[in-house]
Parts: C-alpha cells; sequence; structure tokens
C-alpha cells in the first residue's frame, strides 16, 4: 500500500444497522477514538471538533453512501466548514455479503485513511497506523459489548 494510504478493518458482533447508525452520528467519535472530540454541532451532519494530528480545530461532515448491499459512510474533515480536504471512507459488509449463507451475525469493518501529503505531519505519519489500529480496537469492543441505547 502506498505509505500515505493506510486500511484498518475488524469484524464487530453487531447487526450492520446499528454500526453504521452509530457511526453516522458524529458525537459518537468522543466515545471510541483517542483524540477526536466534537465541540459544536453546525448542522445535522457537521461538527466543529478537536484533532490532535493537526493541533486545530477540524470540521468534521458525515455523508451516507447509499448500496443496496452493504453500508457505507464517508467521514469528511477539514479547517473551513463545508471544505474538506481528508476523506476517510467506511465499508460496512454484512456477514452474508463476505459468505452468503452464513448464519453468523456481525458486520466487517472497513475503513480506509488518505493523508494527504501536503497536510503531512511528523505526528500524523507517525500515529497514524498505531492510532487508527487502536480506534478500530476500541470501536470493536465498544460495539460489541453495546449499551442499551445502541445494542444490536
Amino acid at each position: 500500500m502506498e505509505k500515505n494510504t493506510f486500511a484498518t478493518s475488524a469484524y464487530i458482533a453487531t447487526s450492520p444497522e446499528s454500526a453504521f447508525d452509530y457511526l453516522c452520528s458524529l458525537k459518537n467519535l468522543d466515545e471510541w477514538t483517542l483524540y477526536s472530540r466534537m465541540k459544536e454541532q453546525v448542522d445535522e451532519d457537521t461538527w466543529l471538533g478537536t484533532a490532535s494530528g493537526y493541533h486545530k480545530n477540524l470540521y468534521y461532515h458525515v455523508k451516507k453512501l447509499e448500496n443496496p448491499l452493504f453500508y457505507g459512510i464517508e467521514w469528511h474533515c477539514g479547517l473551513e466548514y463545508q471544505k474538506y480536504f481528508q476523506v476517510y471512507p467506511v465499508l460496512l459488509f454484512p456477514t452474508d455479503y463476505i459468505e452468503p449463507g452464513t448464519d453468523e451475525k456481525g458486520v466487517y469493518f472497513h475503513w480506509l485513511s488518505f493523508v494527504d501529503p501536503k497536510r503531512q505531519t511528523q505526528m500524523i505519519m507517525q500515529g497514524i497506523h498505531t492510532v487508527h489500529t487502536s480506534e478500530c480496537r476500541s470501536l470493536k469492543v465498544f460495539r460489541t459489548q453495546g449499551r442499551s441505547d445502541i445494542s444490536s
């Protein structure tokens, strides 16, 4: 893979619908990411929040992708409202998409990260793999354990 592209994947023991709804709510980033914290909601799909790798506040925007076979999300980030330079695609595959006819319940979470070479900082490049792997594990544990208001 290119040096500015990172893929993170996990199996999560929750329904695809539950994972999709949870991931589409940007405020939930506060629970499972290490450094993204939402401070102020700007509109239905956009928050202003913190991000340590950039040492500045970022606008976070979520876009839902429509596909009849799996769920898709794009998280967008930028220093200005509606001017996003970063896109993080997330694909959620139901288990029967991967293995037709399976009775296993859950979802395969695939998260791609691309770092624009013009915006790379030493902190981002040294930490992105470790941070995103840790966040993916945190999401997996959090979603597998569930909570009463978001359980599968």
